[in-house]
């Protein structure tokens, strides 16, 4: 669809606080360039409303009018829209469950039309498919026509909801919900880019609980209770909150889950600004334990023949090594031989195959999908099987977690000439802005080579070297520390590029 002037004079005037090009390009998915070509046009219609844009050089733009004139405005634009805009039956569906799940009170018909601009034998009609979606997970929709429509059920299923609507949402195409920014905004929060750092955070956070209940996850369900943790954490956040039977506790397969998750909870409370009780933290506990097994369910012995599941690894990893650049092995083994260790012990070869994402990671990691599968010609040659697509999906997280690794590992020369106060200072500045960030010292430069090495901060110019240099002050400022996390973020998204060889 045309992203149009009164698609963007829309956005902004639902913009609160200071904005930028890059803001509103981002939440539409378009170029800053796109949007400063019909900047103009768009200024030009708000000023018949007497609405300005007052810009505010280094820190953003104002939006300037009466509340009345604004009122005015945007309800013209709802009026152009209208004429231009047509959605498709699943575009609408995918809306009405998406305010059906988030709104906090009953949607009337009326609310409904105009946010669709369709009527209301339209909205019915998509209502009896919309049902069909909902009693898979047990919910009913109830009608009125005095007071509207909602979900029958509680906050539990809801987030079950929530779940499948934002993992089919994957399919769709973005640009289609840009006059929809709340939808926008919440996929962006749930599963963000490829480098999420509240993915990343949580799928850290997980692996602290696995290795200290002593049990291991499955990469299939990985990805599915992290995006369950986000969606959770959003809805305590709008004060929606689980109640649950706490004899759920004697049910848990391993109570060490939930004994972690409540020595660790004011992390997770602190990161994304919550407050989980006790419910809570019994409800993250199941999920985490419903989808774990012992280790010692999975220990290497097990297996009838360890070396051939090895082999399979061995050529497997040495097969990516021609498309992807190196990493570490041993990781990769201990990772992978486990989930093999129970597909080969099931004589029906089902076992742990069934991945409810599989589509979503096809969506997610096309890439490394691909690349996943190469695996199948090398067990059809050794055992003569091959893995179904859900299980390609499986090994594809596994392939995801090395990438992920491998791009935000940062190394840094630090060759600033200050004193050794103001050296120990920056390095723990450095360190405390920057994830992951490994800092090499004249000390420590001997136990790494050039290709090692991703940036150097330095308070001299140096050109004898390929690699980045910036030119930071004796004491950083935070002027510069903004700087240098722009220029990191762009080597994080070379190094990504760079990540696959072809």
């Amino acid at each position: 669809m045309k992203v149009d002037k009164y698609s963007i004079a829309k956005l902004i005037l639902l913009q609160e606080r200071t904005f930028t090009y890059q803001k509103l390009a981002d939440t539409l998915h378009l170029s800053s360039k796109t949007i400063r070509n019909q900047i103009d046009d768009v200024e030009e219609f708000l000023n018949k409303y007497d609405i300005e844009l007052y810009r505010q050089p280094g820190i953003g733009i104002e939006l300037v009018g009466q509340r009345q004139d604004i009122l005015n405005c945007y309800k013209q634009c709802l009026v152009e829209i209208k004429d231009s805009h047509e959605l498709s039956s699943t575009i609408r569906k995918n809306i009405i469950v998406f305010n059906l799940l988030t709104k906090s009170k009953k949607i009337t018909m009326s609310y409904l039309e105009d946010l669709l601009f369709i009527t209301r034998p339209s909205i019915y009609n998509d209502l009896k498919e919309i049902e069909e979606f909902f009693e898979t997970n047990d919910v009913k929709i109830e009608k009125t026509r005095k007071t509207g429509i909602e979900l029958i059920c509680g906050e539990k299923r809801k987030r079950k909801c929530l779940l499948d609507w934002a993992t089919s949402m994957l399919k769709e195409d973005k640009v289609n919900y840009y006059s929809y920014p709340e939808i926008i905004n919440y996929m962006d929060y749930v599963f963000g880019d490829f480098n999420n750092h509240y993915r990343t955070y949580l799928r850290n956070f997980i692996l602290s609980v696995e290795n200290f209940a002593k049990f291991k996850i499955t990469h299939s369900e990985l990805e599915r209770i992290i995006t369950l943790f986000l969606i959770s954490f959003e809805r305590i956040q709008k004060g929606y909150t689980i109640t649950i039977n706490h004899e759920l506790k004697k049910k848990l397969k391993n109570v060490k889950i939930l004994e972690f998750m409540k020595e660790n909870d004011a992390k997770l409370n602190s990161k994304f600004g919550i407050q989980l009780n006790d419910n809570e933290i019994l409800y993250l506990s199941s999920l985490l334990s419903s989808n774990s097994t012992s280790t010692y369910e999975v220990a290497f012995q097990e297996s009838s023949n360890p070396k051939l599941l090895f082999e399979i690894i061995d050529i497997f990893y040495n097969t990516l090594q021609d498309y992807m650049i190196e990493f570490d092995k041993d990781y990769f083994r201990v990772k992978l031989f486990p989930y093999l260790e129970k597909v080969m012990q099931k004589s029906n070869f089902e076992y742990d195959l069934y991945n409810p994402n599989e589509e979503t990671i096809k969506v997610l990691y096309p890439k490394l999908f691909n690349l996943a599968k190469l695996i199948n010609p090398i067990m059809n040659e050794i055992v003569n099987k091959e893995l179904p697509s859900s299980g390609i999906a499986t090994i594809t997280l596994l392939l995801a977690d090395i990438s992920l690794i491998q791009i935000n590992k940062l190394v840094c020369y630090y060759v600033v000439t200050n004193n050794i106060f103001e050296q120990d200072l920056n390095i723990h500045t450095l360190k405390n802005n920057i994830p992951n960030l490994e800092v090499v010292t004249d000390e420590t430069i001997i136990n790494f080579s050039a290709s090692d090495i991703d940036f150097i901060i330095s308070n001299e110019p140096i050109d004898t070297v390929k690699i980045p240099v910036f030119i930071a002050p004796l004491v950083f400022t935070p002027e510069f520390l903004i700087l240098l996390k722009q220029n990191v973020k762009e080597i994080i998204e070379k190094k990504a590029n760079s990540f696959f060889k072809k």
